[in-house]
């Protein structure tokens, strides 16, 4: 059997989106997910599994119990609370339910030791849930650091360097640093005490966060399931969670 891996998706109460796709009627709220996730995971052989916001912690430990691995995907800005500060007007909307269900998601994966890959706004949750905290806008509160929502740029393509940490996870999967691209105007800021840094952005931005004694979590900031179609070598990413989760799943 094929491992099963879950996608955080996106929840949101914008019922625009619904006449966008011709389904639904006024006042309802959509779970949703790119589709380049769902293809990079079956080009890595491994089953995808959309996984919606839940409400009780009975409820996740059902969702997590049919997984292999788990992917928390991009998304909305981060409800501030949840990283103990007050929100800046720079701060975009934010779906509070989301964010205290995939904090609590995450918590429990880790519990789990379930293989787990954290993409964008999916690193920046973990990084909350685990006790560190975010730049809530990076151009005003570190406006000496790159243009990091470069959205002029095709998808695929690179728009910076990585500084790699060596002996890291993520220097065995890219022997040699990648250009990669950027969608963000949050970043990490202060790192979760159980996580450490494997690189960075030319300006330090952190653009890797992994977990001493557990092999098989890696988060980044950029977009490898945008970019893994034009560029085989960031499907590595997705074949090594995969891995990892046939592993589990042969234990």
């Amino acid at each position: 059997m094929k491992p099963v891996i879950g996608l955080s998706t996106t929840y949101t109460h914008n019922d625009s989106l619904g006449s966008l796709l011709h389904m639904g009627v006024p006042g309802q709220s959509y779970h949703v997910c790119t589709d380049d996730f769902v293809q990079n995971l079956l080009a890595a052989d491994a089953v995808p599994v959309l996984l919606p916001t839940v409400r009780t912690e009975v409820e996740r430990e059902e969702q997590l119990a049919m997984l292999d691995g788990i992917i928390f995907c991009g998304g909305a800005d981060i409800y501030t609370l949840l990283y103990r500060e007050t929100t800046r007007k720079e701060c975009g909307p934010v779906v509070p339910e989301q964010d205290n269900h995939e904090v609590a998601l995450a918590k429990l994966a880790v519990k789990h030791d379930l293989p787990i890959l954290g993409v964008c706004r999916g690193m920046q949750l973990l990084n909350v849930a685990l006790g560190g905290t975010l730049y809530q806008d990076l151009p005003s509160q570190k406006p000496e650091s790159l243009y990091h929502s470069n959205e002029m740029v095709p998808r695929f393509y690179g728009v910076h360097s990585l500084e790699i940490a060596p002996h890291s996870l993520l220097s065995r999967l890219f022997p040699q640093a990648p250009y990669v691209n950027s969608f963000h105007h949050q970043a990490v800021k202060d790192v979760a005490p159980s996580l450490c840094v494997t690189a960075r952005a030319a300006d330090g931005v952190i653009e890797a966060l992994e977990c001493p004694g557990k092999p098989d979590f890696l988060a980044v900031q950029w977009h490898p399931e945008m970019m893994a179609p034009a560029n085989e070598k960031q499907q590595a990413l997705f074949a090594w969670l995969v891995r990892c989760a046939q592993e589990k799943k042969n234990r």
